[in-house]
């Protein structure tokens, strides 16, 4: 009799093991607990120091060699334009022109125009219209000069007036004239605008 109580018990015991051993289904996904209290704020960091203010008055080309044709035309002249999208009427109409010649591929110098050659046998000037800028040769002495030059690069700067920027402290040829500055001194002027040479 104990020896069948035994065995009973142990096929109990089997048949429950193999019941707790077998997964069952997964039930339905609780509801969503309540939502925590809000954390503290962290602290705000420290403000960072205001940048220079650019020169967004200003509009600067970069050295551009002057291809001129290899002729001069019938009143004399050889033209020379370069595209720029910025010169606008506006610009025309309101902004400042300087610009600057020097040698090609050399560390001369640079003069501001009117260029006047050695000996005056030509000259170089400039012009604008919208959305070009123009330099140009006079020949002065057709027989001294048969050709247009052909060894020389420019660089020119448009200055907004004070009134068109809205910033007392922004450059203007009016300050460059006010404190001393020759606006054909060509360092003096990339100085003052704050662009390299």
């Amino acid at each position: 009799m104990k020896t069948s109580m035994k065995l009973f018990g142990l096929v109990i015991m089997a048949f429950s093991l193999v019941l707790t051993s077998c997964d069952g289904e997964d039930g339905e996904v609780g509801a969503m607990g309540l939502q925590g209290e809000q954390g503290i704020a962290g602290v705000d960091g420290e403000d960072g120091e205001n940048g220079e203010d650019g020169n967004a008055n200003v509009i600067a080309s970069s050295w551009t060699v002057i291809n001129f044709p290899n002729s001069w035309d019938a009143t004399n002249e050889a033209r020379f334009e370069i595209s720029d999208s910025s010169i606008t009427q506006d610009v025309i109409d309101s902004y400042a022109l300087l610009s600057f010649i020097r040698f090609t591929g050399s560390n001369t110098s640079a003069v501001s125009t009117p260029f006047i050659s050695l000996a005056s046998r030509y000259e170089i000037h400039d012009s604008m219209s919208i959305g070009e800028y123009a330099t140009f040769a006079i020949v002065n002495d057709i027989g001294a000069q048969p050709e247009p030059p052909t060894n020389h690069e420019v660089r020119y700067v448009l200055i907004a007036p004070t009134n068109l920027t809205g910033k007392s402290d922004a450059p203007s040829l009016e300050k460059m004239q006010e404190i001393g500055i020759k606006t054909s001194n060509y360092r003096d002027v990339m100085d003052y605008l704050g662009l390299e040479y």
